[in-house]
């Protein structure tokens, strides 16, 4: 999953359920809008003061849980590099 080379698997389980509070976009042409102003104020957090987003909400759109781990990993590059670069 992670193209990581060790001893051990990884084992991912992911229950959908209608109850509780919704982790997935709904997609609608005003939350599509709203998704648009919080995207550029995170934008602006991230360059202001190295605060980063990153899943399902943070890029309004359903991945898979093998998807979000590859992002993940994609972030942490992000962050190390940015943080490096000081």
């Amino acid at each position: 999953m992670t193209r990581q080379a060790h001893p051990h698997t990884v084992v991912s389980y992911e229950f959908p359920k209608s109850l509780g509070d919704p982790y997935c976009p709904v997609p609608a042409p005003e939350n599509g809008s709203l998704y648009d102003k919080y995207r550029a104020l995170a934008e602006a957090e991230t360059i202001k003061n190295k605060v980063y987003f990153a899943g399902r909400l943070s890029e309004y759109t359903y991945i898979n849980t093998d998807e979000a781990i590859q992002k993940a990993i994609a972030m942490f590059e992000r962050i190390r590099n940015d943080f490096h670069d000081r």
